[in-house]
């Protein structure tokens, strides 16, 4: 299991969620609005796992996915979007349509398959 997450994700209603659930699930989590934050914080340290939102302002998530593989390779990549052709996936990277519930997201931080993971009520 995932110990630390990093969450980068303009959406502050769906973060703040994330952020609690998986606090509560005995997580480390480094949370970023945007991803120029969460890229600076990437040349200290590396999470387990990375939740990216595909369009963000300013750096997209697919350049800071770029980074990560540089200075986190080991780091698991899980992409949420509203639009998937914003992002060409890569090898060992889950792309999760939203609305996506932070309870799906755990699921798949965890380890369980997408196909049951979007069972789960979107938010």
């Amino acid at each position: 299991m995932a110990n630390t997450v990093m969450l980068v994700d303009d959406d502050t209603p769906f973060r703040t969620a994330l952020i609690k659930l998986l606090r509560k699930s005995g997580m480390m989590v480094w949370a970023f609005q945007d991803a120029e934050a969460a890229a600076r914080a990437a040349n200290t340290c590396c999470p387990d796992v990375a939740i990216l939102d595909v369009c963000l302002p300013g750096m997209q998530g697919g350049q800071l996915r770029e980074l990560l593989r540089q200075k986190c390779p080991n780091a698991r990549i899980i992409f949420v979007t509203g639009d998937r052709t914003q992002l060409h996936k890569q090898a060992g990277e889950t792309i999760v349509d939203k609305p996506v519930s932070p309870e799906a997201l755990l699921d798949l931080i965890q380890g369980d398959d997408l196909r049951s993971a979007s069972k789960r009520a979107a938010i």
